[in-house]
């Protein structure tokens, strides 16, 4: 977990590799950024949960499509960065930058909070589902 405090900024992203035996693979981040320059160069609040660093059959959008596309049917895929967006909602869409600005640390950590756990409580059980299909086979 990078947790990034600043006076008006806050940054936190957790991710976890997947890695099986026969080179398929690829990393789940789940992240938060609230303004800050660390994660955004334009300081734009934003949730970004994806699927990044994929290897193996993992790294193809067919693999994706095949596998992932019904439990995600809105991600988007990145052509060239190998990302597979999950789940991106804008941060407070109807509200003003000073309200904003007023948002305590303690609100927005729950709300990476709960989004995390929304795609994870998706993503986890369709990994098991895979494991168990012997389509990924997870290292631990």
């Amino acid at each position: 977990m990078d947790t990034n405090y600043g006076d008006n900024e806050l940054s936190i992203c957790a991710s976890s590799d997947i890695k099986s035996s026969d080179g398929n693979g690829f990393t789940i981040a789940v992240c938060l950024n609230y303004g800050s320059l660390h994660q955004s160069t334009t300081g734009e609040e934003f949730i970004h949960n994806y699927i990044d660093d994929a290897s193996g059959d993992c790294k193809k959008q067919a693999w994706f499509e095949s596998h992932l596309r019904q439990t995600f049917p809105d991600a988007k895929f990145t052509e060239g960065k190998n990302k597979q967006t999950l789940h991106r909602p804008t941060l407070f869409p109807q509200t003003s930058k000073e309200t904003l600005r007023e948002t305590s640390r303690e609100k927005l950590e729950n709300i990476f909070r709960k989004n995390a756990f929304e795609v994870l409580d998706k993503l986890l059980p369709k990994l098991i589902q895979l494991h168990k299909d012997e389509i990924l086979y997870l290292c631990i």
